[in-house]
């Protein structure tokens, strides 16, 4: 082998990964990437003990790499602050509903109360007017009998 065709060999890019990864059939959630900086970026270690190591290159790739970690956190916490706020808006609104589904079942409640105790007052009425009528017609057979 050549001296050019061993260094090829050792150098990696991103692409050459994702190449492997797809030909061993192996997900990959990373597919395409938007940083020029890291899809065609050749292995920051060189297996070569002689190759210098490209500080610029690698400070390149962890700025982006960093960047891109800010960028996802900031998304999260807004993501996060957003969940936070419908949140509490569902919590309203189910305290809200609870309150007014409790108005109602105690207006249920209430109507039958007042339906049974109407119906009551109509059971002592009438009870009341047979008890007179009992009492009436027993003082008039007590009357008779001592005639």
């Amino acid at each position: 082998m050549s001296r050019q065709s061993t260094q090829q060999e050792l150098y990696e890019t991103m692409d050459s990964i994702m190449e492997f990864l797809r030909s061993q059939e192996i997900e990959c959630q990373v597919e395409t990437l938007d940083s020029d900086a890291l899809s065609n970026y050749q292995q920051f270690v060189k297996c070569n003990p002689d190759a210098e190591f490209d500080w610029l290159k690698l400070s390149d790739c962890f700025e982006h790499v960093f960047n891109l970690y800010a960028s996802d956190v900031k998304e999260i916490r807004s993501k996060i602050d957003e969940n936070a706020k419908q949140r509490t808006m569902l919590l309203e609104v189910y305290e809200k509903l609870d309150q007014e589904r409790a108005r109602k079942r105690i207006e249920k409640s209430m109507g039958w109360i007042k339906t049974e105790e109407e119906i009551l007052g109509k059971i002592k009425s009438d009870i009341s007017k047979w008890v007179h009528v009992i009492d009436s017609r027993f003082t008039k057979f007590v009357n008779r009998s001592n005639q």
